[in-house]
């Protein structure tokens, strides 16, 4: 990491342009697939760090995360302050107690510089934390995926103390600190490409965080990583919607017919011979990363139960 001020710690923030990738970010290349499905990002590094193993390699820890969402606690404050959330929820009493020092600082002496960015800050705090946890896990987990909603600013708000461009920055400098053997595997949620993903948004995601849906294997385990805002609302973009749906049937389709064939053949080599063991190529198991779950409590339950709830 650069040893420059941390951006958090700056009072002004070069909101221009998009901060680079930090050299321990990691993400997924183009072909969505394979030994290479993580790939370093900066430049100035030239060793490729693959999490793909074939067979089963005994226990798999792996640490999951969701919503860091960069910037949450003033949207929140805001909401309550203008009675959008009313009587939907309450504060903790400290932090009521702010709001309405706030409110009648407003009312008095106008708007205040900045009176939300502590929350910015703890928000940030938070995340440090984490990640120092996570660098003290005995046994190291094969990887850290943070499913979604990574920032709280939409596509739309780039610019400005909160916007997007601000918060990946700070995003990518605190996740940077996770350790140099414990891949960052990113999910995109609705905050990250929109509630009604476009084009435009969707290949913004991509140049800061790489694909929004593809696929890994670790320890004989596969994994799927979704872009489940293109089934919440894919209007603006069919064709990619179109494209992760085959894509994801075509890889449930060669697991399946992998696995049918490798277990064959594994139970004809235990018919031949009760000395012999066999691992199959396949993995045993598939896990899905997603942003929105698919279901809560049924998987026939209306979808207004689950994919319409993401937030």
């Amino acid at each position: 990491m650069s040893t420059n001020e941390h951006p958090a710690k700056k009072q002004k923030h070069n909101n221009d342009s998009d901060p680079p990738t930090p050299s321990l970010y990691l993400h997924a290349s183009t072909n969505r697939t394979g030994p290479t499905a993580f790939l370093p990002s900066s430049s100035s590094t030239t060793t490729t760090t693959s999490l793909d193993h074939t067979t089963w390699t005994g226990d798999l820890s792996f640490v999951q995360l969701a919503d860091t969402q960069f910037g949450l606690g003033e949207s929140i404050v805001s909401a309550v302050l203008e009675g959008a959330l009313k009587n939907q929820m309450t504060l903790d009493p400290k932090l009521q107690e702010y709001c309405d020092a706030v409110a009648a600082a407003r009312t008095t002496e106008g708007e205040q510089d900045h009176p939300y960015e502590f929350l910015y800050q703890r928000e940030l705090e938070f995340s440090r934390k984490a990640v120092a946890a996570i660098n003290t896990l005995v046994p190291r987990p094969a990887f850290t995926c943070v499913c979604g909603d990574l920032i709280n600013a939409y596509p739309t708000e780039q610019k400005g103390r909160l916007g997007q461009q601000r918060q990946v920055n700070d995003f990518k400098q605190i996740f940077a600190d996770i350790h140099a053997d414990i891949p960052l595997v990113c999910v995109c949620g609705n905050h990250d490409v929109g509630d009604r993903p476009n084009s435009i948004s969707i290949d913004v995601y991509n140049n800061r965080f790489g694909d929004d849906y593809y696929s890994f294997v670790c320890r004989g385990v596969k994994f799927i990583v979704l872009n489940t805002q293109l089934y919440k609302d894919g209007r603006d973009v069919p064709a990619h919607v179109a494209r992760q749906h085959l894509w994801l049937k075509e890889q449930l389709e060669q697991h399946r017919r992998a696995f049918n064939t490798d277990a064959s053949a594994a139970t004809t080599t235990a018919t031949t011979s009760s000395s012999s063991t066999s691992t199959t190529g396949a993995p045993p198991r598939i896990i899905v990363f997603s942003h929105i779950s698919p279901f809560i409590n049924d998987p026939y339950e209306s979808s207004d139960n689950s994919c319409s709830s993401g937030n």
